[in-house]
């Protein structure tokens, strides 16, 4: 018998991102401050952001928080409806 291990999200820092998108750390945090990247995850004090919504983020033209979330959802009910 096969067994599928579910792999959890990687998480990336600051310094990542920053060159991901070609900017500073010192921009990344102001951006997050803002409300212009994807939610971001407090581990103990550590900032991280989860890969895949960077990359989803990157690819739907870096929208504000609040739409990328909005476009996630909305993806996301289209996916449980079947279509």
């Amino acid at each position: 018998m096969t067994t599928i291990k579910k792999q959890k999200p990687r998480l990336i820092a600051a310094l990542e991102l920053a060159q991901m998108i070609g900017t500073s750390v010192r921009t990344v945090m102001r951006y997050r401050a803002d409300g212009r990247l994807p939610a971001a995850v407090d581990i103990a004090g550590l900032i991280r952001w989860r890969l895949t919504d960077i990359e989803q983020w990157l690819e739907l033209g870096c929208p504000d928080q609040k739409s990328f979330d909005d476009m996630v959802q909305a993806a996301g009910d289209l996916d449980q409806q079947g279509m």
